[in-house]
């Protein structure tokens, strides 16, 4: 913040030195177990002006559960890129039986992908070794990847 200028005499006006730009909210993901996901219709999040061009399509995701909770304090709302490359070791939404979809760490190992939880309660949530060639593996699609994170904004009233 910079001060710029005066309201009152002696009072300086406080102006943000940053811009805004506004993502829509895709709703809730979960960080446990995959789930269903509902895209939430009017509910968008603030993300500074410097992402906005190098990432056109974001969109806010909030993790649910504690699986991921040495990543997502509570409330915290996860950015993504859907036209990121997802790689080696990176944090995304993974896309599993077609509408569900979890937030985890992402491993590739040959024709395995690993879903890796960041958990304070590690022994409650294992690793998810998904094998692509096989037939009984749930199909997986990578989502977004995490670029960001964020608080939502609180309504302040004095």
């Amino acid at each position: 913040l910079a001060a710029k200028g005066h309201g009152r005499v002696g009072t300086p006006t406080i102006k943000p030195t940053y811009s805004y730009h506004v993502v829509p909210m895709l709703g809730n993901v979960a960080a446990g177990e995959w789930r269903e996901v509902y895209e939430q219709r009017d509910e968008t999040v603030h993300i500074p002006d410097v992402f906005a061009d190098p990432h056109p399509r974001a969109f806010g995701v909030k993790p649910a559960g504690n699986s991921m909770d040495l990543i997502f304090g509570d409330k915290e709302i996860a950015i993504c890129d859907p036209d990121l490359e997802v790689r080696d070791k990176d944090i995304a939404v993974v896309g599993v039986n077609g509408d569900e979809a979890t937030i985890k760490r992402v491993f590739f190992a040959g024709n395995m992908i690993v879903l890796h939880a960041e958990s304070s309660d590690e022994d409650s949530y294992p690793d998810i070794a998904i094998d692509l060639k096989d037939p009984a593996s749930p199909p997986v699609h990578m989502i977004g990847r995490v670029f960001w994170k964020t608080l939502p904004a609180k309504e302040m009233r004095f």
